[in-house]
């Protein structure tokens, strides 16, 4: 846990290394600030983050392989 967000560091055959930034919320009504606290910590670390379309389209790419 990094001052509220849980960073997970993962590898699978599909996704290979990367990073997962994570919030749990209790209450939709607190996603914007969980996702403006993901995005300011991903920036203090020099991480990008994928937009939600772009992890459609690489899911989609991966699964068109299959």
């Amino acid at each position: 846990l990094f001052e509220g967000v849980e960073i997970a560091l993962k590898y699978s055959d599909y996704w290979e290394h990367h990073a997962e930034l994570e919030v749990i919320v209790d209450d939709a009504i607190f996603v914007p600030e969980a996702e403006q606290k993901i995005r300011a910590i991903a920036e203090r670390l020099g991480l990008d983050l994928m937009s939600e379309e772009e992890v459609a389209d690489f899911t989609k790419a991966f699964e068109d392989e299959r």
